[in-house]
This record gives C-alpha cells, sequence and structure tokens, in this order.
C-alpha cells in the first residue's frame, strides 16, 4: 500500500533510510509519495506564476519573472 502519509511518517522512514532500516512498500514509499505532492505543487505554482506574468498587475515583473524561472527549473 501506498499513497500520501503523515509528515511524522515521511520524516522516519528518511531516518531509517539514511541508516538502511527503511521498510519496503508496495506502490509508492513515503518519500515517494512526499514527492509527488511537491512535484504537483511546483507544477501548479509554476502554471500560476506564468499566468500571472500576462496579467496587467505582473507583467515585464523581474520578481514574478525570477519566481516563475525556479519554479520551472525546481521541475527539473
Amino acid at each position: 500500500m501506498g499513497g500520501v502519509f503523515a509528515v511524522s511518517t515521511v520524516i522516519s522512514y528518511l531516518a531509517a533510510m539514511l541508516r538502511g532500516r527503511e521498510r519496503r512498500f508496495l506502490g509508492h514509499n513515503p518519500a515517494g509519495g512526499a514527492m509527488i505532492l511537491v512535484l504537483l505543487a511546483d507544477i501548479a505554482l509554476t502554471t500560476f506564476t506564468g499566468w500571472l506574468m500576462t496579467t496587467d498587475a505582473w507583467y515585464g515583473d523581474d520578481a514574478m519573472q525570477f519566481a516563475h524561472s525556479a519554479l520551472a527549473y525546481s521541475v527539473v
């Protein structure tokens, strides 16, 4: 069973992984499930900042351009 786990479970899993004593999971382990959520949030924020740059309020804004670029590069 895999999917979304509590933050404490993810931290415990990562600590066990550093010791080489992590449990095995069918599907995504707690770290994999957390990474999927982070990746989805990153893509959503990249899309949102890209859209904001098309609005009159944020068009040509250097800070928004930097935020959008940083988010886009972090997906890779």
